[in-house]
């Protein structure tokens, strides 16, 4: 899994408006991203910021959703470039009942293909100790993935 690193966290998703250039084409496209935020308004902000690379224009935020999934699966591998819904079964079994219960969990899975997001996502579960079952890999149409950039402060004492 050295292809792939996970970020977990609070994530939205947010469809902005870009003004793009395309050979002296300029139109107003409409784009899909995910954005790691603690809030709604700090979504916004990092959509606006992350996006206005791609724009010769304004970006306007059109919509901010929060995401269903708590981790996505970002790929070092340049011909990934699509990003993939995985859902999962966790499935454990109640000891005093002895009945099984099924939990879904949602990720996000930058791949190339399909077939490379499934592979990713039994490679993501391969790890887990916890038995699953994998329900279901779809195509989204996600854009890019920003994350928050933390940084390292140094503190002396006196």
């Amino acid at each position: 899994m050295d292809k792939l690193k996970c970020n977990s966290g609070n994530f939205y998703i947010v469809a902005v408006a870009v003004v793009e250039d395309n050979d002296g084409e300029v139109k107003k496209v409409r784009k899909t991203i995910v954005v790691e935020a603690t809030s709604f308004g700090e979504a916004e902000l990092m959509a606006s910021d992350s996006m206005s690379d791609y724009s010769v224009g304004d970006v306007e935020i059109l919509n901010i959703t929060p995401a269903a999934f708590r981790e996505v699966y970002s790929s070092c591998d340049r011909d990934d470039d699509k990003f993939y819904k995985g859902t999962v079964d966790y499935i454990t079994v109640n000891e005093n009942t002895g009945k099984t219960k099924k939990t879904k969990q949602s990720m996000l899975i930058q791949a190339n293909c399909l077939n490379r997001a499934t592979s990713y996502l039994d490679e993501i579960m391969r790890g887990s100790m916890v038995d699953y079952s994998s329900v279901s890999v779809s195509e989204t149409q996600i854009f890019d993935s920003f994350f928050i950039q933390y940084s390292l402060i140094s503190v002396t004492a006196s």
